[in-house]
């Protein structure tokens, strides 16, 4: 059971981001997306066991997100203009194409920060790790601030050229 439930909370925290993006986009509401991220987080627990782990965790969530929004419709039909079902099943799409997008993304920029070496690894940990600022990483190296800057500034040049070649051969 505990191994379950971690398997479970592994791909639900991955997912989580897209599926509370696509109940925001949806609902419009901050409100109205978190009541229905709990709904969710609990039909996907409940489910759990007839996950086919074949299928992308990502999209299947986003399915039983998609129901969920279908029950809220229903219950605020009476009240308000809410969305129609087409436009919803491409909004599904969408964020899931969206997901993959940024996973992908991600992975790349990984890759790209494995090239990163010496005096520019560092200032980025400084920076992105532990969240100093520039004056605060300065002193730590015993730089001047405007060098700190410069390296930043070429380094994140660098990722961002690293990122978009390698984005252009996929």
């Amino acid at each position: 059971m505990v191994e379950k439930r971690q398997e479970f909370m592994a791909l639900f925290v991955r997912a989580e981001r897209s599926i509370r993006a696509f109940l925001l986009a949806a609902t419009g509401d901050m409100n109205i997306a978190e009541d229905l991220m709990q709904n969710v987080a609990v039909a996907l627990w409940e489910k759990w066991p007839q996950y086919d782990p074949e299928r992308p965790f990502r999209s299947w969530a986003l399915g039983v997100a998609r129901i969920e929004i279908l029950r809220w419709r229903r219950s605020e039909a009476r009240d308000r203009l809410v969305l129609d079902v087409q436009f919803l099943d491409q909004l599904v799409e969408a964020a899931d194409r969206a997901a993959v997008e940024a996973d992908q993304n991600l992975a790349v920029l990984a890759e790209c920060l494995g090239s990163v070496e010496g005096k520019a690894r560092e200032v980025l940990n400084l920076k992105y790790t532990v969240g100093l600022r520039s004056r605060q990483i300065a002193e730590k190296m015993g730089k001047k601030v405007g060098a700190v800057e410069m390296i930043l500034t070429r380094t994140r040049r660098a990722l961002r050229e690293c990122v978009l070649r390698k984005l252009a051969k996929i």
